[in-house]
């Protein structure tokens, strides 16, 4: 029979369809004779399937098994049932998916109730869990206002709501992958921070930002070993670092620094270095200039 597509024995896991897929060709064709319809299904099965099905049905051989005993033995070993509890928790915790029209929301949900056994209570089932799932809280707020909502009712509110606000359809579809992901939070709130460029002339990191290590030179090493710890800065006068570690803002062309006298301790800084630099650098200064000692 050439209206019956040939199993693909390289995906195991869509038995399930292609078998309901077979089941309709025969009810189309009407084959009502249980030979015959195994005969139509071990023939479109492949010879894989045919001696896994031989095996699963031990002690039995196709003869005295129905056609519906050997599909729900292949059926059991590719996608073995799950149990009601399972599919009850899988049902109640879906919600709709950031790329997911309302329909096929409601498709999927309708999926993951067969197993339920939900019974007279399908549509109310299906009609609060669509509700509870929505993605946006003032279309569940609409569908609530109606005095007897219905699934059909609530689709209909949803699909209009959805023609209705296109941009925010497709502002979901652009930032969100699934509801609720934790990960995708976690990668938009952590995302890297840029770092300065270094200087293409002098290959050195610009002035004025703060590198990693000694907050007296930059260096990577412990500030209390550090021999800059009671330097005077030359970009903001004070004491305890030098201008490549300056923290402070580069001072507008003209005005001059502040006065050492100004300047405070910084941490690790103690009295008797800072006499000897500044001692040292006085000496310096009036060996330099003869005309201040007169």
């Amino acid at each position: 029979m050439g209206l019956i597509q040939p199993f693909d024995t390289a995906r195991p896991q869509q038995w399930g369809a292609w078998i309901t897929g077979v089941k309709q060709v025969l009810i189309f064709c009407q084959v009502t004779d249980e030979a015959r319809k195994k005969g139509l299904l071990l023939g479109a099965c492949g010879p894989a399937i045919v001696e896994l099905a031989q095996h699963l049905i031990s002690p039995k051989t196709f003869d005295d098994c129905t056609f519906e005993e050997l599909v729900n033995a292949v059926q059991n070993h590719y996608t073995p049932k799950p149990s009601e509890m399972t599919c009850h928790v899988a049902f109640q915790h879906r919600n709709q998916l950031g790329r997911e029209t309302a329909a096929e929301f409601l498709a999927e949900l309708r999926r993951l109730a067969a197993d339920c056994k939900f019974e007279g209570h399908l549509e109310m089932a299906l009609r609060d869990r669509f509700v509870a799932g929505l993605r946006e809280e003032k279309l569940r707020r609409r569908i609530m206002e109606g005095e007897k909502v219905t699934i059909a009712s609530a689709m209909a509110t949803a699909s209009a709501w959805e023609r209705s606000h296109p941009a925010t359809s497709t502002a979901h579809q652009a930032n969100t992958g699934t509801p609720n992901s934790p990960d995708e939070d976690v990668h938009r709130t952590q995302a890297p921070r840029r770092t300065p460029r270094a200087n293409a002339n002098s290959g050195r990191q610009p002035p004025n930002t703060i590198q990693p290590g000694c907050a007296s030179c930059g260096d990577p090493h412990d500030r209390n070993t550090c021999r800059f710890r009671g330097a005077v800065c030359r970009t903001c006068g004070r004491t305890g670092h030098i201008a490549r570690a300056c923290r402070a803002k580069v001072p507008s062309r003209g005005q001059p620094p502040r006065h050492r006298a100004e300047a405070h301790f910084e941490d690790g800084a103690d009295s008797e270095d800072l006499y000897r630099i500044a001692h040292t650098e006085e000496k310096g200064f009036r060996a330099s200039h003869p005309s201040s000692m007169m």
